[in-house]
């Protein structure tokens, strides 16, 4: 600093240093002269908090991930503050609508913790749990948006998606009947020669086109000197069913010419998707010979 003696004006540079990591605050600065320690120069700077986020899905890697209806996913988000301070953010989701999703089936998803508090430059990861309902279109990829919002300074955010795909759910409702009565546990008298025919209602209500093939098992207990041959049972097999459409299929049985009156087929049937097996069976029928 120069200028002329007391107590004319003299004119001069301060100059303040902070560190580029200054905690956001009012930071103090004070000299005295060193002339006198009666001559001090005190000052104070602010620095203002800056509020930003980041938010990173990391696993799962490969999408679309396909999951199954129903049941929990497990998606992993990387949250980072890369502000300059403590900050609190609010965690929430949506589902991206668009041509193939134009509305949300009922997507559920829960956060270990939706606010987290971070420290400057920390970073955390937090599991997510995501649950594709039993509608959800099966071979369409869902996406699940991520944001994490500053509480500082809410027009802060930061998002990242994952891209979903249900896999596809082969559920079937099965009823099975003969001339419009249930078939279920019943015992069906058929002479020599002849045959019985049981429909078989069956409803898509799974997610996606699918097929069904009804799979025939019998066993036949003859009674004492029967000796007859050639006692069938077959199924039958339907594709391209569209989700909640109806189909009507059906199980042939047949009685040879020469069973005994007393001699019993057991048919059991169970109904097969493809690549998978569907848990219900339709009931068991019995039949019998009548002479």
């Amino acid at each position: 600093m120069s200028g002329a003696s007391w107590p004319e004006q003299a004119s001069g540079t301060l100059t303040l240093n902070l560190p580029s990591d200054a905690p956001p605050a009012f930071h103090s600065f004070s000299d005295a002269s060193d002339q006198s320690s009666d001559y001090v120069i005190t000052l104070s700077l602010e620095v203002l908090q800056i509020h930003r986020a980041s938010i990173v899905v990391t696993s799962p890697t490969e999408q679309p991930h396909v999951v199954e209806v129903g049941e929990e996913a497990l998606v992993m988000v990387r949250l980072e503050n890369q502000g300059n301070g403590q900050d609190t953010y609010r965690l929430s989701h949506e589902v991206v609508l668009d041509e193939n999703v134009t509305e949300d089936p009922g997507v559920s998803v829960s956060f270990s913790n939706d606010m987290v508090s971070l420290g400057a430059g920390s970073l955390t990861n937090i599991p997510v749990t995501v649950i594709l309902p039993a509608n959800t279109p099966a071979g369409t990829p869902l996406d699940v948006t991520f944001r994490m919002t500053s509480m500082g300074d809410q027009m802060v955010s930061d998002s990242d998606s994952v891209s979903l795909e249900a896999r596809q759910d082969h559920r079937w409702e099965l009823a099975a009947a003969v001339a419009g009565s249930e078939a279920d546990g019943r015992t069906f008298a058929i002479a020599p020669g002849e045959g019985i025919s049981i429909d078989v209602n069956a409803t898509n209500v799974g997610n996606l086109v699918d097929g069904l093939e009804l799979m025939v098992t019998y066993s036949v207990s003859p009674v004492d000197g029967d000796s007859s041959q050639n006692w069938t049972a077959s199924g039958d097999s339907v594709s391209g069913i569209e989700v909640n459409q109806s189909t009507t299929m059906s199980v042939q049985a047949s009685i040879p010419e020469g069973a005994w009156n007393g001699s019993v087929m057991s048919v059991s049937v169970t109904a097969e998707a493809p690549i998978r097996l569907i848990s219900r069976s339709i009931p068991r029928v019995r039949a019998s010979s009548s002479t």
